[in-house]
């Protein structure tokens, strides 16, 4: 089991294989984020262990957070997190793959997201972690992505703030954006993405124009 102790005393546990780089990368997300505005309610797609929502809950800039990921395992860690730090009542969560799967009712002032950056399988290496790289780096032709842009300004209240780490590789993925109703606002060094990671990124903030 890893740890992590956050600025105001959460405190979270996870397993290994659970961790995309978030235990390290929330600190980005902090200081794109921390800009005096709060949220009433935020998504973390692609949560994963789910330490960006956690700390984002942690510094009061959001009061609420629905936690949404397709492997099971990681969240039940985050709804026992959750409760051991008495904050389960400010988190809910969806075992989805698909944006356009959530609730009609569910709508969003933040959007928060380190998902898989990588378009192709260049995972050679054939090992007990493969699955687990596979799972949380490789996005097959940026589908996941194209769902994402697809499907999110349905689930976005008026004015509400998207905040995704990109790499260079995804300025294909530019048309998508188009037609989602995201504005392009400013972009964040991402130094943080993973102990092990070599990757150049940043995190985006795009607002919904409805």
């Amino acid at each position: 089991m890893e740890s992590l102790t956050f600025k105001n005393g959460t405190h979270i546990n996870w397993n290994r294989g659970d961790d995309g780089g978030g235990s390290t990368h929330y600190v980005d997300f902090l200081n794109a984020i921390t800009h005096g505005k709060k949220y009433n309610k935020g998504l973390e797609w692609c949560a994963g262990l789910s330490a960006i929502a956690f700390s984002l809950i942690d510094a009061d800039i959001c009061d609420h957070f629905t936690l949404m990921d397709i492997y099971e395992p990681a969240l039940i860690t985050a709804k026992e997190n959750a409760e051991k730090n008495n904050i389960g009542h400010k988190i809910s969560y969806h075992v989805l793959g698909k944006v356009g799967d959530l609730p009609d009712s569910e709508k969003f002032d933040l959007i928060v997201a380190n998902p898989p950056h990588c378009k192709e399988d260049y995972w050679m290496i054939k090992n007990d972690s493969y699955d687990t790289n596979h799972r949380l780096t490789i996005d097959l032709d940026w589908n996941l992505h194209k769902e994402f842009y697809a499907n999110i300004s349905k689930h976005l209240n008026p004015g509400a703030d998207v905040y995704i780490t990109q790499v260079l590789e995804y300025s294909v993925l530019e048309e998508f954006k188009a037609t989602s109703g995201l504005v392009f606002v400013e972009k964040f060094p991402a130094k943080l993405l993973g102990a092990d990671s070599n990757t150049e990124a940043f995190i985006v903030r795009y607002k919904y124009e409805a």
